[in-house]
């Protein structure tokens, strides 16, 4: 984090946010997103959540350096009820695949989400988070933390037949 406060003078420390958009530095760290900027730029893609067109289920696909940074440890969290948040909130139990970019990055891919244990069974929605922690020092004591944006999904079968519905997500 050192290296990366030094290549972006006045950035601060990991829980401030100079540029005023919806990341802290520790998140646009971790994201790879540009702390002068409050502009959305390449970092949009760096957490999202998908639908596999044949399959129909969802995954989270997290773009991060490759080989991640030592000081980091990423969490990705779900939860199938806002409503049971901010306690709620439990550490996914998916294995990711990883995916070398072949541009200094890696993609973490998490999915099926539906079959998530952390999640009850033949759950239709839910909603995840990364959680970031940054251990400057290596003591396995974080030194701060930071959740990003939360992601939802929703699966719903529409019927033959004239209706509205809205899909305020994925």
């Amino acid at each position: 984090f050192a290296a990366w406060q030094f290549a972006h003078p006045g950035a601060g420390g990991p829980l401030l946010n100079s540029d005023g958009d919806a990341m802290n530095n520790l998140l646009e760290y971790a994201l790879g997103g540009d702390p002068s900027t409050g502009a959305r730029t390449g970092d949009s893609d760096a957490f999202v959540v998908s639908e596999n067109q044949t399959t129909g289920q969802f995954s989270v696909q997290l773009r991060r350096r490759h080989g991640s940074q030592s000081d980091l440890i990423y969490t990705l969290q779900v939860i199938a009820d806002m409503g049971q948040s901010p306690s709620g909130w439990n550490s996914t139990q998916l294995i990711p695949t990883v995916t070398n970019n072949g541009d200094g990055t890696e993609t973490l891919t998490f999915g099926p989400l539906e079959s998530d244990p952390a999640l009850p069974g033949g759950t239709q929605m839910g909603f995840v988070r990364v959680h970031v922690s940054l251990d400057e020092n290596h003591d396995e004591a974080p030194d701060a933390s930071a959740v990003s944006s939360v992601l939802g999904w929703l699966k719903r079968t529409l019927q033959i037949r004239n209706q509205t519905y809205s899909v305020p997500f994925v």
